[in-house]
């Protein structure tokens, strides 16, 4: 159903069936009040999609709650979901209508070298709604049926033929001229033999315009992504390369004629979304350097096709929003919290904070959405949010511990530990609930609050999660000498060599000369001379500092996601304030880590976790 009202109405009677099931008590009276008063709403002659939004996100939060009480997400909360999310759909809010588009269409003039700007260029309008059509996701162009066999209607008058391409003339039934008697030594000024004719083959059909630039932006789109991973997962020192080759693929497409947005939607959409969204980073990049506010409504028409749950595109479509300055941007994010899509409302959440750093009761509002993936865009933001921003907060983060979604009761955690609570840490170490929703995520609890004693309870979490590099990450950062036993049996897996390698590193440093360090033997020999002290927690070979870390992070050599872990690190063990957004583009992101290394250098002591 694609009629907004009608899904409201079909979600509000499953909501009211699903209430009326559910164990009386004061919660689900609430509920129940709630669910009665929108559907009274709904069946007023001329309902307020606003009204019953509000109506809908008061039910929401006693179902939210309950959902934490009985640990799963229901059939009440999914029906409330939907229910709100078509109410939202039903409001229409759309901002960027009224935003002035680019005084003048230039087009790009100069390879853009340094920083994503906007480009206005000549191009056909966009406008939602949208839908891919089956010959857009195919790369053709959008302008209708070809026209009738023989018709007159190419650019020059030209007859088509029964595909619609243009008719080439039939190759001439042309003998080849007889061979000349080549002269026994030829003169500089001989006649030359007549070359063969140009024949025409039949099969040969000439490319439409509009394909060619089809394929120009979906190898562009490819070439984006792909460098928008590599500046992600690859050295931090190495970012300003891979964000040249994103300046350069998006310039490519800026350079195309024709249509290039419903082509970018096409391309981005036609493709397998990769797990961890960077199809989405391209597009959302791309769209955004395109001037004109209808290029952001395109950013939110894709939004919209994509899957509820896809939290990573949501990520990164966040990620690609805030590099590219706009100043349409507040007003895209104020249409997207206010969209049906879990997905388009998630990156509007974590835009908006991004745009205008928010205080606790923005980010409070956005804590209590019916949607997973939207929660934790809000509880991203309250992790880069000013400590004082965040304290109030802690009640419903400290509910939140058990929800019953894993990345939702880990950002909870995080963002707990960041602000100077140790009530995760707590509950990982009593083995209660959280430890059972975290699973192996839990290890990253104890890699940032733990202590000495808590090595059994370290291995004991271990022992239950498969091995994976993120397993082996957090046990190289816990630190522990006696794990050398694990990494040494995983360098003979193929799969797990390389995180294997690194999680050595991290603890003993470059122990084994380069080009050793999958050699298994050569770690042994060179643990065994170092001979490191047991009750001591390492990092690069040398005891657990502030300055050590600031140390491993300066030297450039850890991605995106490590110098993130380590700037945790830092601020939960040592007090060292390291809420640096790490998708910011250029020096930005680099000059802040470095304030954060030099001020953990100049650290004198740091927290003692149990004597580790």
């Amino acid at each position: 159903m694609s009629d907004p009202w009608a899904r409201l109405r079909s979600a509000l009677a499953e909501a009211e069936q699903a209430a009326i099931a559910m164990t009386i008590g004061p919660r689900c009276e609430l509920m129940a009040t709630h669910v009665a008063a929108a559907r009274a709403e709904a069946a007023r002659p001329s309902p307020s999609a606003a009204a019953l939004a509000e109506v809908l996100q008061r039910a929401v939060v006693p179902a939210l709650l309950e959902a934490v009480e009985v640990g799963e997400l229901g059939e009440l909360q999914d029906a409330l979901g939907r229910a709100h999310a078509a109410a939202l759909d039903a409001m229409a809010s759309d901002r960027l209508a009224g935003a002035p588009g680019p005084a003048e269409a230039e087009g790009l003039t100069a390879l853009t070298t340094s920083f994503p700007t906007v480009v206005a260029m000549k191009r056909e309008p966009f406008a939602r709604p949208w839908r891919p059509a089956a010959s857009e996701a195919a790369g053709e162009d959008e302008a209708g049926a070809p026209p009738a066999p023989g018709a007159d209607a190419s650019p020059g008058g030209a007859r088509l033929d029964d595909e619609g391409h243009e008719a080439q003339a039939e190759p001439l039934d042309v003998p080849p001229p007889p061979p000349r008697q080549a002269p026994d030594h030829p003169r500089e000024d001989a006649p030359r033999p007549d070359p063969p004719p140009v024949r025409i083959d039949p099969a040969f059909r000439p490319a439409a315009s509009s394909d060619l630039h089809a394929r120009v932006v979906r190898d562009a789109l490819d070439r984006l992504g792909a460098a928008a991973r590599l500046r992600d997962d690859g050295p931090f020192s190495e970012r300003a390369g891979c964000e040249r080759d994103m300046l350069a693929a998006s310039d490519a497409i800026l350079v195309t004629s024709g249509d290039p947005i419903r082509t970018l939607l096409s391309a981005w959409l036609g493709e397998a979304e990769d797990a961890r969204g960077y199809v989405t980073y391209a597009a959302v990049f791309a769209l955004a350097r395109i001037g004109g506010p209808d290029a952001l409504q395109a950013v939110r028409a894709g939004l919209d096709a994509l899957p509820p749950d896809a939290e990573a595109a949501a990520a990164r479509a966040a990620d690609a929003l805030a590099v590219v300055p706009r100043p349409d941007l507040p007003l895209l994010a104020e249409d997207l919290v206010r969209d049906g899509s879990p997905v388009a409302r998630a990156v509007g959440v974590e835009l908006a904070l991004r745009l205008d750093p928010a205080p606790a009761r923005m980010l409070n509002a956005h804590l209590f959405d019916s949607s997973p993936v939207v929660l934790q865009a809000a509880l991203r933001a309250a992790g880069r949010s000013r400590f004082n921003d965040v304290a109030p907060l802690f009640p419903l983060l400290e509910r939140w511990l058990h929800f019953p979604h894993r990345q939702v009761a880990y950002l909870a955690a995080l963002a707990l530990l960041e602000g100077g609570s140790t009530a995760p840490y707590e509950q990982i170490v009593r083995g209660g609930r959280l430890a059972q929703i975290l699973g192996p995520l839990a290890l990253e609890i104890l890699v940032l609050a733990g202590g000495a004693r808590d090595k059994e309870a370290f291995a004991r979490i271990a022992r239950s999660a498969p091995l994976s590099p993120s397993t082996l990450s957090a046990l190289g950062r816990f630190g522990h000498p006696e794990a050398w036993a694990i990494f040494l049996h995983a360098l003979s897996d193929d799969a797990l060599a390389e995180a294997a390698a690194e999680a050595l590193a991290t603890l003993f440093g470059p122990l084994v000369p380069p080009g050793a360090e999958l050699d298994g033997p050569a770690w042994r020999a060179a643990i065994a001379a170092l001979k490191p002290d047991p009750t001591v927690r390492l990092r690069r070979g040398k005891a657990w500092s502030a300055q050590v870390v600031a140390e491993e992070i300066d030297q450039g050599d850890l991605n995106r996601w490590s110098t993130a872990q380590r700037l945790r690190e830092l601020a939960v063990r040592a007090q060292v304030e390291g809420r640096v957004d790490l998708a910011a583009w250029g020096h930005a992101p680099i000059d802040a880590v470095g304030a954060v290394t030099r001020e953990a250098r100049s650290v004198t002591s740091r927290r003692s976790s149990h004597g580790w």
